[in-house]
């Protein structure tokens, strides 16, 4: 169960960073979000990522739990950009 909470964990702190760049809150969101705004999610993003690294190390301990984090890492990031990829070819495939 602590993996599927970490993959979540992982995923959503890797959206926000993804949502609060500017080059990909147009393709995302279709249009461009307050400085403010930006600046909280990509705040949010990192806390995600040390909470993450935080369960991860006191569930498994640093040997394990770092790996087990790193690989959440991984599957998180990857469904954020391939959430972006679709996202910008479904947006051409409309205009």
């Amino acid at each position: 169960m602590i993996h599927l909470l970490l993959l979540l964990v992982a995923a959503l702190s890797f959206s926000a960073l993804m949502h609060g760049l500017p080059r990909h809150q147009g393709p995302l969101l279709h249009r461009m979000l307050p400085r403010l705004a930006s600046r909280r999610l990509r705040i949010a993003g990192w806390a995600g990522i040390a909470l993450g690294t935080a369960l991860a190390v006191l569930a498994f301990g640093w040997g394990y739990g770092l790996i087990v984090w790193l690989g959440a890492c991984t599957l998180g990031a990857t469904a954020a950009v391939l959430h972006l990829a679709f996202r910008i070819q479904a947006r051409r495939h409309v205009h």
